[in-house]
């Protein structure tokens, strides 16, 4: 062993030697240069590399380049997107560089389910973004960013408090499912917000995309239509997003370090009376409603009162602050490539104690074994702490935060003189908006993604790869409602926990075959098999009557409530599947797609239990043709088609019937027990839902490719839906499961459209539009469904059903289908009546609807509801993306050019007038309600709340919501690389400023995110930032 060792270490001093020799013999110099473009424009920050080795740098803003320490007879690359990269060997004479516009940039390399192929190649309709062109300030989801950056994704914003949820929806959501979001090929598990279980919540949370750090995505391609997106099969019925991260890449360490901070300020909040017109208010309306004895203020009292009285809304809010920092390290070799990234965002909301915080860590790792072997893994961790404030519509006791400082009476402060809450003098219902913040409400959600791929080359045309994949989410929710609260009081306190655990296994093994015969025919053929397995569990405990406040929720034993609240869940969903594509290209012309998939899922009987969903597309890139291969400004010019089909496995009962726990059901002798009762029916006879898409489409590019974009005509076909049908009522389940004779259908058009509208070396301007239209019917309906009157049998979706109004009724007059109405009320319209037989009894049409006759009948019914508006949105988007040297700027707005919306806090101020009376503040716009004083005004006056109508019902309260959002202005400078002295890559400094403005006709809360007048104040945002490269 020793002589071996002796050898060995002889051996290696020897080569050591020879190798320090040989470099010392070398002949180093040092290498300069231009990189200029076809029209002697100079290209900045194109990559010049020594080839094989990680001596390299970037052009300046004269397009010159130098680097040190370059062995003779050593090759130079330079490379630049959107160019041919280009070679040449050193030379000690400055070196010139002219990069060829690279017309193939249609082949640039485009995710797609369980691969990749070139963007030339895509038959289907699938959109990508490129994670650097999203704005990334005081945004904590890439949902949020992704908003109206691709046609025929309608994103919009749920609420407006940190972490939010999202509605996501591809080309109408007809199918009713989220998109299947899938992180590096393992599909992410869908998970729903943790309820506390009390009279308080925090708000619905998004659960899709905040688990994810924006600064690890690479790009994100959009399956839209089922002839690409049909190889997920059933999950992917409401499309698919597939997310790839970054990876590691050859060369020395890329470190990378960005960080901002953001200012939050309430936008647009609505005005409440204060004090003083509270006062004078109140008093107009006793009078009005003929209880004048009952006036709470006498006109000194008003005339005395000192200032404004207590803004309840700048009481509990405050300027929000976001705080973002991310460092990534990427490196590698040959063999061994690494990326490892950390990231901290914080967000203090614009609510006292409301917070979101988020840490995340994440290691990717790709190692080539051999040159038939290659190994990898991707891992993610992210941990979110909320601190959360109740938000809602609840009333009196069950008021939340924002509702509560919007509505509470203004004439009171803060504290009484003992130092406790102030109460409502004159009902004490209503809590105390202040005390609410006396809630703790804390949420921790913690996400462990992990996936591993192998992959095996027994030749050069075959690729095996198997994959291994979990997504592991625990949650734990606890809420205490102390006794300062009004409703914690009623119950001495009450606290809540609760836990949920919820995990995703996957495992799949896909062959890929490539090959190319006679030059012309290219041919990919996949296969696979996929496993999936979902499980999920959870407990919780509600309790209240607790001796002190203090121990919070942290010591529920302490409880001395009879029978807290006890619940717990477990359950779990496996599905198998068989997959298999083919891709075939005859010379770069004419293309077509095969996709095939077949998912075996539990929830059906076997003879239902596998669902086969293929799809089929076909495209022919025109401007290959030899008739118009010359024509210079025809850049691209492709055809496309397809037709798919997706599936929908219901909601995971099927063919199961099963039993839960019923607690504190009556006995037969009256006394409360707890048993075991039969929750749900199976139905053996059910079988998969299935979605069918149809797609035309045109891709074009003229000019280079200065001008670009597509055009997707599209119709979808929902049917066999899953639906609960009702039972006889002797039943012990009222409802079963079974597939419905229903059919839905969507038609609509995608539109996209890039464009270079300047592009030289010191200035650059870029427009995106997007725009998408769409409309959703029910076409079919079940034989036994009648149609309500005011109803279609073919229905738009999003229609909106009400009463025609006329104004109010003026004094003096009355109308017969308006009995209880007087002046001031509004004026529903009576439109219609319904046609009796000889009997008197209504009569039906062929559909079985009561069938209508034209004019008054007087009597206001549902004969009189007609379709007031139509509310489905029309989402679009323009981005502007400007350079000027080491400037760049950037203008991004979007919104929907349709939208129909009750304005929820006119409607509870007018409608609720009389709870002035009680305390309750309402709307400044009230003083120009109607009156007998004020007979001109234009809001119904008291009467209205006597009407027996709701007004919600009918067109008074509903505005016109489309809006138009200037969502992001930013302008960034990058330092020159001479002022950085080759220490580091690069700086760049921005300032951006993000929901700055938004120009609609809606007059309530924001029209996106104002869901009912307890939702959460949007915001704008100002942020300044810093991005390090070295």
């Amino acid at each position: 062993m020793k002589t071996i060792y002796s050898i060995c270490v002889r051996t290696g001093f020897f080569f050591t030697f020879l190798l320090l020799a040989t470099s010392l013999m070398a002949q180093n110099i040092q290498v300069k240069g231009l990189v200029k473009d076809p029209a002697g424009e100079a290209i900045i920050g194109a990559s010049v590399v020594v080839k094989g080795t990680t001596n390299g740098s970037i052009t300046d803003l004269d397009g010159k380049f130098s680097l040190s320490d370059v062995p003779s007879g050593a090759t130079i690359t330079v490379s630049y997107i959107g160019y041919l990269s280009q070679e040449k060997k050193v030379s000690a004479t400055p070196m010139e560089f002219i990069l060829k516009e690279d017309t193939k940039t249609l082949d640039e390399i485009v995710v797609v389910g369980y691969g990749t192929t070139k963007k030339s190649s895509i038959s289907g309709a699938v959109a990508s973004v490129k994670a650097d062109e999203l704005p990334t300030a005081a945004s904590a989801s890439v949902g949020s960013m992704l908003r109206g950056r691709s046609s025929g994704m309608n994103i919009t914003q749920n609420s407006a408090n940190p972490g939010g949820s999202m509605n996501i929806s591809i080309r109408g959501g007809l199918s009713g499912q989220s998109p299947l979001i899938v992180i590096d090929g393992v599909p992410q598990l869908s998970t729903k917000t943790v309820t506390t279980g009390t009279a308080y919540s925090g708000g619905e949370k998004d659960n899709a995309l905040i688990n994810l750090n924006p600064n690890d995505i690479e790009t994100i391609d959009i399956l839209k239509d089922a002839s690409a997106a049909a190889i997920y099969g059933s999950d992917a019925s409401g499309g698919v997003i597939l997310i790839t991260t970054k990876r590691g890449k050859t060369g020395k360490p890329d470190i990378s370090y960005s960080g901002s901070v953001a200012f939050q300020y309430i936008k647009d909040a609505p005005d409440f009376l204060n004090a003083r017109d509270f006062m004078i208010e109140q008093n107009k309306v006793f009078d009005e409603l003929g209880r004048g004895d009952e006036k709470k203020y006498t006109d000194r009292q008003i005339a005395n009162f000192v200032g404004d009285g207590t803004d309840w809304m700048d009481e509990v809010t405050r300027v929000g602050i976001v705080n973002e920092h991310n460092l990534s390290v990427s490196a590698g070799t040959d063999a061994t490539k690494y990326l490892f990234s950390l990231s901290y965002y914080d967000h203090q909301g614009i609510a006292k104690n409301n917070s979101m915080n988020r840490i995340t860590g994440r290691l990717n790792v790709d190692q080539t074994i051999n040159r038939m072997l290659k190994a990898g893994i991707n891992s993610t961790f992210s941990q979110i702490k909320y601190h959360d404030v109740p938000l809602g519509d609840g009333r009196q006791d069950n008021s939340a935060l924002i509702y509560s400082a919007m509505t509470f009476i203004p004439t009171v402060p803060v504290r009484d003189e003992e130092g406790k809450y102030s109460v409502n003098p004159i009902r004490d219902i209503y809590p105390n908006p202040v005390s609410l913040l006396d809630i703790t409400d804390q949420t921790v959600s913690r996400d462990l993604f992990v996936s591993g791929y192998l992959e095996f080359r027994p030749i050069k045309d075959l690729l095996i790869k198997a994959t291994v994949g979990f997504d592991m989410k625990d949650v734990q929710a606890d809420q205490y409602i102390p006794t300062t609260t009004k409703k914690g009081y009623s119950v001495d306190g009450q606290a809540s926990k609760q836990n949920a655990k919820s995990q995703m296994n996957l495992f799949n093994v896909i062959a890929n075959y490539t090959k190319v015969f006679n030059e012309i025919h290219d041919v990919n053929l996949m296969a696979g098999f996929e496993y999936k397995k979902s499980s999920w569990e959870g407990m919780g405990i509600v309790a209240s009557q607790f001796p002190y406040d203090g121990s919070l929720m942290n010591n529920i034993g302490t409880s001395e409530q009879e029978k807290p609240t006890i619940s717990s869940y477990k359950g779990a969903s496996e599905m198998a599947s068989f997959l298999a594509r083919l891709n075939y290209s005859l010379a770069s012309k004419y293309i077509l797609t095969v996709n095939l998939r077949v998912d075996g899922s539990s929830n059906f009987s076997k003879e239902h239990q596998w669902g086969t969903f293929p799809g089929v597309s076909a495209a022919w890139r025109m401007n290959e043709e030899n008739w118009l291969k010359d024509i210079g400004w025809l850049s691209n010019l492709k055809l496309r088609a397809g037709v798919g089909q997706t599936g929908n496995a219901g909601n995971l009962t099927g063919i199961n019937t099963y039993y839960k726990v019923s607690q504190g059901a009556f006995a037969p002798n009256g006394s409360l027990v707890n048993g075991m009762a039969i929750s749900k029916l199976g139905n053996d006879k059910l079988k998969w839902e299935t979605l069918t898409d149809y797609n035309f489409g045109i891709d074009f590019g003229f000019f280079n490719n200065r001008l670009s974009g597509s055009v997707d005509l599209y119709q979808r076909l929902r049917k066999d839906v899953i639906l609960e049908k009702n039972l006889m009522s002797y039943q012990e389940v009222k409802t079963i499961d079974y597939n419905s004779a229903t059919v839905y259908r969507a038609r609509g058009i995608d539109i996209g459209i890039h464009s270079v509208n300047f592009d030289n070396k010191n200035f650059g301007w870029t427009t995106d539009i997007n725009f998408s239209y769409y409309r959703n019917h029910t076409t079919k309906r079940d034989p036994d469904f009648i149609p309500a009157v005011y109803q279609d049998y073919v229905e738009r979706w999003d229609n909106i059903y009400g009463y025609r109004t006329n104004g109010l009724i003026q004094m003096d007059r009355t109308y017969n289908h308006l009995q209880k109405s007087g002046a001031g009320a509004i004026l529903y319209q009576d439109l219609n009546g319904y046609q009796l037989d000889e009997k008197g009894e209504k009569m039906r049409d062929s559909e079985g609807r009561y069938i209508r006759t034209a004019g008054e009948d007087g009597v206001l019914d549902e004969a009189d509801m007609v379709v007031l508006a139509n509310s489905t949105p029309i989402p679009f988007s323009i981005n502007n993306t400007f350079r000027w040297k080491n400037w760049d700027a950037n203008i991004y707005i979007y919104g929907s050019l349709n939208g129909w919306k009750v304005n929820d806090i006119k409607l509870q101020s007018i409608y609720g007038i009389e709870d002035i009376t009680y305390g309750v503040n309402v709307l400044d716009e009230v003083k120009n309600r109607w009156s007998p004083a004020n007979p001109m005004g234009t809001l119904p006056g008291v009467a209205e709340a006597s009407s027996g109508v709701d007004p919600k019902k009918s067109d008074f309260f509903l505005e016109k919501a489309w809006y138009l959002r200037l969502d992001n202005v930013s302008i960034g400078y990058t330092f020159p690389a001479q002022w950085l002295k080759n220490k580091i890559r690069s700086v760049r400094l921005y300032a951006a400023g993000r929901n700055l403005a938004i120009f609609t006709p809606y007059k309530g809360m924001d029209p996106e995110t104002g869901n009912g007048i307890g939702a959460y104040p949007n915001q704008s945002s100002f942020a300044i930032g810093l991005d390090v490269k070295f």
